[in-house]
Formats: structure tokens, sequence, C-alpha cells
């Protein structure tokens, strides 16, 4: 799958979720380079694996994915970032804030301090929120 799909169905997501416009597309680059197929596996059990683009782990996707099965649907780019979407809001409206979201996203917990994954998603989000046009100039015809 191409990146500029990719950026499509996350900004997609990051649209129906209410969630600003880069901060999944940062999160998701700063987890996995954009790669759906990324897998790190912490512990000799898979317990705090993380899988796909977003890199969510198995306890995130349960708490707000039940319907999809991690093992079946984790790698699929557009799951996985819908799932992320869906863990990174639960944040949000946990915390009212998107660097303590994006620190409880990472650390699964917030406790007051903005860790430096907030910041760099932040600012990686930056460079992928989406141009917005001006109004059509309106000009005068001179005879």
């Amino acid at each position: 799958m191409d990146t500029v799909t990719i950026l499509t169905i996350i900004g997609a997501i990051e649209a129906s979720l209410g969630i600003p416009d880069g901060l999944l597309k940062g999160l998701c680059e700063k987890e996995s380079s954009l790669r759906p197929s990324a897998y790190v596996h912490q512990d000799g059990k898979g317990k705090r694996a993380s899988r796909g683009l977003c890199q969510i782990q198995r306890a995130a996707w349960s708490e707000v994915c039940s319907e999809y099965s991690w093992e079946k649907k984790g790698f699929s780019a557009k799951v996985n970032a819908e799932c992320a979407g869906r863990y990174l809001k639960k944040q949000y409206l946990r915390y009212m804030d998107w660097n303590a979201a994006l620190t409880a996203y990472n650390q699964g917990y917030y406790r007051g301090v903005v860790s430096g994954y907030a910041k760099d998603v932040q600012n990686r989000a930056k460079r992928f929120q989406t141009v917005r046009l001006v109004p059509e100039a309106k000009f005068c015809r001179i005879n």
C-alpha cells in the first residue's frame, strides 16, 4: 500500500473521530514509519506486543475494537488506524488534552507530565496538516 493511500485512510479516520488534522498521521509515522506490517514483540509471551501501522497493543485494541480480531486484522492499515484513533480519542476524552492523550497512548497512563513522545508526535503532525485553501479571490475587470 502506498503512502498517499495510507495518509488518505488516516485522514478520513481523523475527520470521522474529531482528531486534530495530522495528529493520528504523526502518531503512525512515529510508531511505524507508516508501515502497516510493523511488529514489535516486547516480551516472550507477546502480551505487550505492538502491531501494525499505529503499533497498537493488544490490551488497547480489546478496549476499543473488540469487534475485530487483533490476530487477523492487526496488520490491516485501515482497521489498525481506526482502532488506534478510537483509543487515542478515548484517552483524549479521559484527560481532555491531546498531549496527555498522546502520552497515555504511548505509556498507558498520564501523570501530569507531557512526554517527549507527545511533543515529537505534535511536531510530526504539523508536517501532515492539510493545506487550507483560501476562498476564491474576487477580481474586478478593468476596461
